[in-house]
């Protein structure tokens, strides 16, 4: 009977190498993942891996429908004297597209009480050994690259607000995710998060629920980025900001304070900050 140690072995010595090749652009590939479950991961590898690759399975099909809002048309009464009517259309999710983010909401609840512990947990922002090592695999088996799938919107178009209103718990528990796997693990997020993605983070900020978790992530994302990124070239940027109130502008004017220093000074303020 073959020992089932030793490709386990094998395995773990084959992510612990992985981590040095995402510079070049080297992934998991679906094979890998599955001969990490015949090669006998522990439950609780197995169950993150699962959860990984179920979550992009959710992820992909919603990134890949058409069309995921109902156009709706509501008239109302306009004009001075209240005589005459208007028309204005909202947009509502289609309740497929309900279904479909219930169930990857479910998933990134898993996911983040994995990754970081129970959001009531008073050490859940504390990075463990353990946390640090659960994070890479969760890089390793491909999860940073299926939450990325996210931030690039099909054709380049931005969602509308109903997703964000809606859902927007899960949002800023996927937010709060990326911000944890970012500042514990820079070197392996830096090859992983792309400008388009730091754009469609700015157009995050637009939504007052997500504010917080938006800014958190760009701050953490520009502290480790060496090539800046050009304001110009983010669509409605200076809408953006015009609509900010006093809290918001002044977070923002710290963030962007990182544009300002070279990459190997930002690595010097943030030694210094630590120490």
């Amino acid at each position: 009977m073959a020992n089932r140690s030793e490709p386990r072995e094998n395995l773990i010595h084959t992510l612990n190498s992985k981590r040095n090749c995402f510079v070049t652009g080297e992934r998991l590939t679906a094979e890998d993942v599955r001969a990490s479950i015949r090669a006998g991961l522990e439950g609780s590898e197995r169950t993150l891996v699962k959860n990984v690759a179920e979550l992009k399975e959710l992820i992909v099909e919603f990134v890949n429908t058409d069309s995921i809002y109902v156009p709706v048309t509501s008239r109302s009464k306009s004009g001075s004297g209240g005589t005459g009517t208007g028309s204005s259309i909202r947009y509502l999710l289609k309740p497929q597209m309900i279904t479909l983010w219930e169930k990857i909401s479910d998933v990134m609840n898993d996911l983040f009480n994995d990754l970081l512990g129970p959001p009531s947990a008073p050490d859940v922002f504390v990075i463990t050994p353990t946390k640090r090592q659960r994070r890479e695999f969760f890089v390793s088996v491909g999860g940073l690259d299926t939450l990325m799938l996210l931030f690039a919107p099909k054709g380049g178009e931005i969602y509308a607000a109903p997703i964000f209103e809606r859902f927007h718990n899960t949002w800023n528990q996927l937010l709060v995710l990326l911000r944890e796997v970012v500042f514990a693990l820079p070197s392996l997020a830096v090859h992983h998060i792309s400008t388009a993605h730091t754009h469609f983070l700015f157009h995050l900020l637009s939504h007052r629920t997500l504010f917080d978790g938006s800014v958190n992530l760009i701050e953490e994302i520009l502290a480790i980025k060496s090539e800046t990124i050009d304001l110009t070239q983010i669509p409605g940027v200076d809408k953006l900001f015009r609509g900010m109130n006093c809290r918001q502008l002044a977070v923002m004017c710290r963030v962007l304070a990182l544009l300002l220093f070279e990459p190997e000074d930002r690595v010097a303020m943030e030694n210094a900050h630590v120490s």
